[in-house]
């Protein structure tokens, strides 16, 4: 049973990536004013 604590820490870390990512595109995609 302890594998599945392991998979929902890296569920929450992919999920956090995700978000940084998706920031980062948005920056990118706005052209700075």
């Amino acid at each position: 049973m302890s594998h599945i604590g392991q998979d929902k820490k890296i569920v929450n870390r992919v999920k956090r990536l995700k978000g940084q990512i998706n920031s980062i595109e948005n920056a990118i995609e706005q052209p700075e004013s």
